[in-house]
């Protein structure tokens, strides 16, 4: 490209030298000086074209690692969907146990208050039982007096 620039900088070639040359001459003229055109925008672009190809792979591949985290997320969002369901369902287990250790534990209120209720009841049929211990050895003369005094009163009507 130096030998063709060498050349087209010469002021022996020049358009109007080609056109009065030949026809042919100012076609090939224009071709090389097309060629040389496009050499140094290709020169000029192909670094931009390089980091342009760069930029698209590294967008493909950090495209391709968000699509695979999405992917990831998602199934993260539907395990913790069934997270938060199984959860729930633990809480209305929790929930059920705590009303069932309130209502155990009113019920041994209630069963604390039979207790002493019933404690001083017993209290009152050992007292009673003692009575009657004790008047069940007079019994037999008590039965024996009785029967006396309704014969006494018997013959006496």
């Amino acid at each position: 490209m130096m030998k063709v620039e060498d050349v087209l900088l010469s002021p022996e070639y020049s358009y109007e030298k080609a056109y009065t040359a030949s026809r042919a001459a100012t076609g090939i003229f224009k071709w090389i000086k097309a060629t040389r055109d496009y050499f140094y925008l290709f020169k000029e672009l192909e670094p931009r074209r390089d980091a342009f190809l760069l930029s698209q792979k590294q967008y493909s591949d950090k495209y391709d690692t968000l699509q695979s985290k999405q992917t990831k997320i998602g199934e993260l969002d539907s395990a913790l969907v069934g997270l938060k369901e199984h959860q729930q369902s633990k809480d209305e287990i929790i929930e059920e146990l705590r009303n069932e250790i309130n209502d155990c534990s009113i019920r041994k209120k209630r069963a604390d208050l039979l207790l002493r209720g019933l404690r001083a009841e017993k209290q009152k049929w050992v007292v009673c039982i003692r009575m009657l211990a004790q008047k069940y050895h007079s019994v037999a003369g008590d039965v024996l007096l009785t029967s006396g005094f309704i014969t006494l009163l018997g013959g006496l009507s």
